[in-house]
């Protein structure tokens, strides 16, 4: 889930729809002190190159230790860089995944695939990964932090081909359009908006 800024330390949780606050939350450390940097900070579940073997399996196998392979990792990667150089266009400061991982779970890791190697947190429960595309780690992850990152990055100029990829195959796994259906800037009022606008309008 997103977070949205509520104050200095306290955060708010939105349900799928994210037009319904479910859930108020107290934290000592928020990633960011404005709105978009506490939503864009939300950077982890990009894997969604699994889904062959998450169907065929029907979830029986380890989403992080399994399912995150070199290859698999390097595209979250390149997703991450994607999101984090749109963060930067709009003057955040976010934390990049690993950087997350650490704030989070004290996790050090040098890679996204280190992460996935040798969290001790993860996938030390058993099978853990979905059993369908339309899994919130698709159906809520795409239409609403991955299409805003590609919404912003196209009228900043910034080109996100990975993060576009995803959601264009995510859109043919589960029929939807999610390039329509999802938090696009339209959706969010701000069509046509200048970037001095968005910053105005976040803070």
């Amino acid at each position: 889930m997103c977070l949205f800024s509520w104050g200095r330390n306290q955060t708010v949780r939105y349900c799928a729809n994210r037009d319904t606050p479910i859930e108020a939350l107290d934290v000592e450390q928020c990633p960011g002190d404005r709105t978009f940097e506490c939503e864009y900070d939300c950077s982890s579940r990009y894997r969604r190159s699994q889904y062959g073997v998450a169907e065929s399996r029907k979830g029986g196998f380890y989403f992080y230790k399994e399912g995150m392979s070199e290859s698999v990792s390097k595209v979250q990667q390149r997703i991450d860089d994607e999101r984090l150089s749109v963060a930067k266009a709009l003057d955040l400061n976010l934390e990049s995944f690993t950087e997350h991982q650490k704030t989070f779970y004290n996790i050090d890791s040098k890679s996204i695939y280190d992460f996935a190697q040798t969290t001790p947190i993860h996938s030390s429960f058993g099978y853990d990964a979905p059993k369908s595309p339309r899994d919130r780690y698709v159906s809520e992850d795409c239409p609403y932090l991955l299409v805003p990152v590609f919404e912003f990055g196209r009228i900043l100029g910034i080109e996100t081909p990975a993060t576009e990829s995803i959601i264009r195959i995510a859109s043919i796994y589960n029929d939807v359009d999610y390039f329509k259906e999802g938090r696009t800037l339209d959706k969010l009022g701000l069509s046509g908006i200048t970037r001095e606008q968005i910053l105005e309008c976040v803070q």
